[in-house]
C-alpha cells in the first residue's frame, strides 16, 4: 500500500477504508429565466457563471 494510503488501512485488515464523491447540482427554476443545463457542455456556457 502507499504511504498515503496508509491511514484507510486498519493494521489487523479488519477493515479498509474507501472514499467516494458524488457531485450533483441544484438549481432553483424560480431564480433563473434559461432553461437549466443539462450536459457537463452546457455547464460551460458563460450564462451559467456565477
Amino acid at each position: 500500500m502507499q504511504q498515503r494510503q496508509r491511514y484507510l488501512r486498519d493494521p489487523d485488515w479488519h477493515f479498509v477504508g474507501a472514499e467516494v464523491f458524488v457531485i450533483g447540482f441544484a438549481y432553483n427554476p424560480r431564480l433563473s429565466k434559461a432553461e437549466a443545463p443539462k450536459t457537463w457542455e452546457d455547464l460551460l456556457d458563460p450564462k451559467w457563471r456565477a
